[in-house]
């Protein structure tokens, strides 16, 4: 077997948990693939774990391809030490990093979506505040209105009426 003698496994992940992660650069995080092959005494599954762990995360001067090609390799090498049992484990913690990176995403779209929504009605409510007094009961229903294409009518509509009220008769 080989084994990278003069690198202690230990002392990698201890100094990179020392160092904050805004100043970390790829050069930093090369080595932790190498984690299954260094001396120490920490047990491989842990090795893989506590390396996926610092892989995962995400670093401002690092690009997302370049992380993912190095937990790539640290899953191979990793593989020729672990049991089926921790490969499965290793395979849930990846699994769920994958699920989680989608949810977040699905947040993003959702929360852009809303934010969109939530726009328009402010924009609504603005140009009717130019032509008058804009009741509360009709701000809530504004405020309330989540179908993007009704606010986007009701804000051509704010645009063109007169009066709070010929946009009330109007919507």
């Amino acid at each position: 077997m080989i084994r990278l003698k003069d690198w202690n496994v230990e002392r990698l992940f201890g100094q990179l948990q020392d160092r904050p992660e805004g100043r970390m650069k790829k050069g930093d995080l090369a080595p932790v693939v190498l984690a299954p092959l260094m001396d120490g005494e920490m047990p491989q599954a842990e090795r893989a774990r506590r390396g996926f762990g610092i892989l995962k995360k995400d670093y401002p001067h690092i690009a997302r391809e370049d992380m993912e090609r190095m937990q790539a390799v640290l899953y191979v090498l990793s593989c020729k030490f672990l049991t089926q049992e921790e490969k499965m484990n290793i395979k849930e913690l990846i699994a769920t990093d994958f699920l989680t990176q989608l949810f977040i995403e699905d947040g993003k779209v959702l929360g852009r979506a809303e934010g969109k929504t939530e726009g328009k009605a402010e924009d609504v409510l603005f140009l009717l505040g130019d032509v008058g007094t804009v009741a509360p009961e009709l701000s809530g229903r504004v405020a309330g209105e989540k179908d993007e294409a009704v606010l986007q009518r009701w804000l051509k509509l704010a645009a063109r009426v007169k009066s709070v009220e010929e946009f009330e008769q109007a919507m």
